[in-house]
C-alpha cells in the first residue's frame, strides 16, 4: 500500500471513530438541550458543559472530514480510477463537511433565540437531518476504510498516468458538487431575501467553507504538480478541454450575470447586491468544472 495512503487512512479510521462517538454523544445532548428549551427552563451548568463538548466534537468532526477527503483523493489516485462507491463517499462527504457550519450556525442561533423567547423549531430540525447526513458519510467512509486495507495491498505504482488525469477529473467533481451547493446556497437567499444586514455576517463564513474542498484538491494538484513547467501541467487533450470549457464558461455565463444585473437595477441596495460575486463564483465554477468534464468524456 502506498506510504502516504497509509498514514492518510490510519488518520482517517482514529478520528473517524472519535468523531462518531462524538455523533452519539450529540445525539444525547441535543435531546437534554431541546427538552430543557422547550420546557422554557433555565439551561444551567450541565447544558453549557453539554454545548462546549458539542463543539469540541465539531472541530474533531472537521478534522476527520479534512482527513478523509485526502484519503479517499490518495485512493483515487493509486488505484487510478472512478468507482462508483468512491464518487458516492466523496460526494456525501463534502455535503455532510458543508452541514458542519450549518451545525455552528444552528446552534449559535438557539443560543440567541433562547435568550430572546423566539422558536427554535427550524434550528433542531436542521441538526436532526444534518446528524443524518453525517451518520451516511461514516458508515461510508468506513466501508471506504475497510475496502482501501483490506484490498489494496500490492504495491501499486504512483507515477503520474496521463498527466494525473485521475486527480484532474475527480477536481472536476468536486467543482460541480461545490459549484450546484454554492448555487442553492445563493438562491435561497434571494428566494427568502435575507437581508443585506444578516449577509455581511454570514457570507465571509459560509462561502469559503463551501469553496475549501475544491480549494484543497487544487492545492493538492499544484503539489503535485510543483515542479512541472506550465506547458506540462496538462497533456494536449487536457489543455484543449480546458480551453474550450474557458470559453464555454466566458459565453454562459455572461447572460446569467447579465439578467442578475437587471434584477438588481431597480433595487441597487437589495439582497441581490450582496450576493452577486458569490453567486458569479459559484457559477462559473459549476459551468468550469461541467464543461470540462463533458469535453473530457468526449473523444
Amino acid at each position: 500500500m502506498d506510504k502516504k495512503l497509509k498514514i492518510s487512512g490510519s488518520i482517517s479510521l482514529v478520528s473517524g471513530l472519535l468523531s462518531f462517538g462524538w455523533l452519539i454523544y450529540n445525539v444525547i445532548a441535543y435531546q437534554y438541550i431541546r427538552t430543557k428549551i422547550t420546557n422554557l427552563e433555565e439551561l444551567g451548568a450541565i447544558a453549557e458543559i453539554l454545548g462546549m463538548y458539542i463543539g469540541i466534537g465539531l472541530l474533531i468532526s472537521f478534522f476527520f472530514h479534512v482527513s478523509a477527503f485526502f484519503t479517499m483523493i490518495f485512493r483515487f489516485q493509486i488505484l487510478k480510477k472512478v468507482t462508483g462507491l468512491g464518487l458516492i463517499a466523496l460526494f456525501m462527504g463534502i455535503i455532510s463537511f458543508i452541514c458542519l457550519i450549518g451545525d455552528l450556525a444552528a446552534l449559535h442561533d438557539i443560543g440567541n433565540q433562547y435568550e430572546a423567547g423566539l422558536t427554535t423549531n427550524y434550528e433542531w430540525t436542521y441538526l436532526y437531518l444534518a446528524l443524518i447526513i453525517h451518520m451516511l458519510f461514516y458508515v461510508l467512509m468506513f466501508i471506504m476504510l475497510y475496502s482501501t486495507f483490506g484490498s489494496v495491498k500490492v504495491h501499486y505504482k504512483t507515477e503520474s498516468a496521463a498527466k494525473d488525469e485521475i486527480i484532474f477529473i475527480i477536481a472536476q467533481y468536486v467543482g460541480i458538487l461545490c459549484g450546484f451547493i454554492g448555487l442553492g446556497f445563493t438562491g435561497f437567499i434571494v428566494a427568502t431575501q435575507v437581508s443585506p444586514q444578516v449577509l455581511q455576517y454570514i457570507l465571509p463564513f459560509y462561502c469559503p467553507f463551501i469553496l475549501l474542498p475544491y480549494g484543497l484538491i487544487c492545492l493538492y494538484w499544484i503539489i503535485i504538480k510543483r515542479k512541472e513547467r506550465l506547458p506540462e501541467v496538462y497533456d494536449e487533450k487536457q489543455w484543449r478541454d480546458v480551453s474550450k470549457a474557458g470559453l464555454t464558461t466566458l459565453l454562459i455565463s455572461i447572460p446569467f450575470m447579465a439578467i442578475l444585473y437587471i434584477l438588481n437595477y431597480q433595487k441597487m441596495y437589495g439582497t441581490i447586491s450582496m450576493i452577486w460575486f458569490p453567486f458569479y463564483l459559484f457559477l462559473i465554477l459549476l459551468l468550469f468544472s461541467g464543461s470540462i468534464l463533458y469535453f473530457s468524456n468526449r473523444m
